[in-house]
């Protein structure tokens, strides 16, 4: 074990010594060192580059380029598409330094890493659209003068109306498989909780419907009363009024 272990050492070191692509020197400043690793990140391979982070890291501890190192290591495993791991790596950079001036940056990828590692199909399981939407809501929350506040923004409606529609699509197949009352918790949700995105017209329509096959008669019109206003004009009202017996 202890041979396998000094071999593992030296291979390590070995690759090290013959990377292809020289780091900074030992003389180089911390700004000189970052815009090396920012050059081999560009022009070379990101394992390289993740290397040359590294160093700079355990080099210039405490300085702004050890701490953009620190980013660019996150970058590095979100161009790699390891998405859980750039993620973890925001949010230490986050709780490690919670008033740098990048801040609105590491929210939002934070944000985008959980958003990629979801399933877009909206009949998959999405544990981790509930992380980016709470990590876009920062974004948009403590850092509205951002430059990265409209697509922070963007971001966070698209990963709502992802989590509604599927919302939306569970309460359908309840209602398709007449489990009405199951499927009314999940229509209430998004209407109330989604009514931003344009699923919550739906929804409420269903509502409607659902109350009907419950015999809930004032219910469902108190739930048409509240699709009228919000959708004075939609097109389920005319459909609604006969399916309730009002002229």
């Amino acid at each position: 074990m202890r041979l396998l272990t000094l071999f593992a050492c030296a291979a390590l070191l070995w690759t090290a010594a013959c990377s292809k692509v020289p780091m900074f020197g030992q003389e180089s400043s911390p700004s000189t060192a970052l815009a090396r690793c920012n050059e081999i990140m560009e022009k070379h391979s990101r394992k390289e580059a993740a290397r040359c982070y590294e160093t700079l890291r355990a080099r210039f501890p405490g300085t702004g380029a050890g701490t953009a190192a620190e980013i660019g290591v996150a970058d590095i495993y979100f161009k790699d598409k390891e998405y859980l791991l750039a993620a973890e790596s925001y949010r230490n950079f986050a709780k490690l330094h919670p008033t740098h001036h990048r801040l609105p940056y590491v929210y939002y990828r934070a944000g985008l890493s959980y958003w990629k590692e979801s399933p877009k199909a909206v009949d998959r399981d999405q544990e981790y659209l509930q992380q980016a939407i709470d990590y876009f809501s920062v974004g948009i929350t403590y850092f509205p003068g951002s430059e990265y506040y409209e697509v922070t923004k963007e971001a966070w409606r698209r990963t709502r109306l992802q989590v509604a529609k599927r919302h939306l699509y569970i309460a359908n197949f309840y209602f398709k498989t007449k489990e009405f009352r199951a499927s009314l918790p999940r229509y209430a949700t998004i209407a109330d909780d989604y009514k931003d995105l344009g699923v919550d017209e739906k929804a409420l329509y269903q509502m409607v419907q659902a109350y009907l096959h419950l015999k809930e008669k004032e219910k469902a019109f108190e739930t048409t009363a509240h699709l009228k206003g919000r959708y004075p004009n939609s097109s389920y009202l005319d459909k609604l009024a006969k399916d309730l017996g009002v002229d």
